[in-house]
């Protein structure tokens, strides 16, 4: 298992959100294999699971009154520290190891298909100004062309076209809730169903 069950759902939401995994089904990316790769080279401890099941008795024994807290967390500082150390000598060695995965699963991340009216690429953009997220063509500022997506969400491509009209399908993934599949073009059908759904939605509420 994933962390305790109050932590698992935010754990899932990091490793989207930090390009390590993608899709419903949960695929790794090249960047979270790289990152394995690396810290299993560099510093194996980290990924040691006998430590984290270790801990995770410790815990059950504190809240079972068997173990002293003080004892559990002097133990605790003692290894992350060490095994802190260990990554510390290494940082320079495990960040050039990761960085060219990091940006070419950055950019693989952020292509969700071909744009309809010219020869660019539709991405995932990001606006700071806003605080949220839209699709745009890689040809700006020759194609000024945007395509809005719904806010309170992280979209990542899937690879799919719309079976209405299509035009790419991205992943939503939203905290603590199902992801689901969103079509970009606001003429679809598709996408018309899907936003009665949620006016629907949001008058039951």
């Amino acid at each position: 298992s994933l962390g305790t069950k109050a932590t698992r759902a935010n754990i899932i939401d990091s490793l989207y959100s930090r390009n390590y995994v993608q899709d419903q089904s949960i695929k790794v990316t090249n960047l979270g294999m790289q990152t394995v790769a690396a810290l299993e080279k560099f510093s194996p401890e980290i990924l040691d699971e006998k430590l984290t099941r270790h801990f995770e008795k410790e815990m059950d024994m504190i809240m079972k009154n068997k173990k002293s807290g003080d004892d559990v967390l002097e133990e605790a500082k003692k290894i992350l520290t060490k095994v802190l150390a260990n990554f510390k000598k290494h940082e320079k060695e495990i960040g050039k190891d990761l960085l060219q995965a990091n940006l070419e699963t950055r950019e693989r991340e952020s292509i969700v298909g071909n744009c309809k009216e010219c020869s660019g690429k539709l991405r995932i953009t990001y606006s700071k100004k806003n605080k949220s997220y839209f699709i745009s063509c890689n040809n700006y500022p020759d194609h000024k062309i945007i395509y809005s997506i719904p806010k309170y969400a992280l979209p990542k491509p899937t690879g799919k076209e719309c079976k209405e009209c299509s035009y790419p399908i991205i992943l939503m993934i939203r905290k603590g809730k199902r992801p689901y599949d969103f079509c970009i073009n606001k003429n679809c059908k598709s996408h018309q169903e899907w936003i009665n759904r949620q006016n629907a939605n949001n008058q039951e509420q």
